[in-house]
């Protein structure tokens, strides 16, 4: 279903099927448990590198989310989608980021703000 071209972009689809998907596992008093399910799912994602995608500050970039302690809501963070072979495969990583803070770049973001990633580093130990 992934690699059907209707299919890029469209979260909403996915989020609603997977809904829909866990409604009907959860009425299933025997067999597949929803954790089993999502588990799957979201390994398949991060292996295949389906990450969110779009248009914004003038070039195709790959959306992030940047989270901290204390930190409500997240910050959506725009990077170079050059970047998108040479990230992790790991759904979530600490990072050092230096970017540019800017008005929100979306319709559907709920953050006032957005980070444009200029620089961007791995945490690791």
């Amino acid at each position: 279903m992934l690699k059907m071209p209707w299919i890029q972009g469209a979260s909403s689809v996915l989020s609603e099927t997977a809904d829909q998907l866990r409604k009907l596992l959860g009425e299933v008093k025997k067999g597949v448990q929803v954790d089993m399910v999502d588990a799957h799912v979201e390994r398949t994602l991060v292996e295949g590198r389906h990450v969110q995608k779009r248009t914004a500050l003038g070039q195709p970039r790959l959306v992030a989310t940047l989270s901290s302690p204390g930190l409500k809501p997240r910050l959506p963070v725009y990077l170079p989608d050059t970047l998108a072979k040479d990230l992790p495969a790991i759904r979530r990583f600490p990072v050092r980021l230096i970017g540019e803070l800017r008005p929100r770049a979306d319709q559907g973001e709920t953050s006032p703000a957005a980070v444009r990633a200029i620089a961007l580093g791995r945490v690791v130990g």
